[in-house]
């Protein structure tokens, strides 16, 4: 689920900083650099169980889900939920 672009292309949407490491936000497509980068855990449920997968988030949906949710559904049985809340 990570997406890199070359550093050429674009530069980060929150900073203006254009990073060797660009991604893009699952949720807004804005172009984010690793340092407003915040991973959440996608997991899916199963029949068998859940399986589990990173979504690349920018720091300011990160902050608006944070806000409104601590969990976020975003398709059928699905959840978004932020990493540091699975330990």
């Amino acid at each position: 689920m990570k997406v890199t672009r070359p550093i050429e292309e674009t530069a980060c949407d929150v900073c203006g900083q254009a990073q060797t490491q660009m991604r893009v936000c699952s949720v807004c497509k804005k172009d984010i650099c690793h340092i407003h980068v915040m991973e959440w855990r996608v997991i899916v449920e199963q029949n068998q169980g859940a399986l589990g997968d990173t979504a690349i988030i920018c720091v300011e949906c990160g902050i608006k889900i944070d806000r409104t949710f601590k969990n976020l559904g975003i398709f059928k049985n699905t959840m978004l939920i932020r990493k540091e809340n699975l330990k």
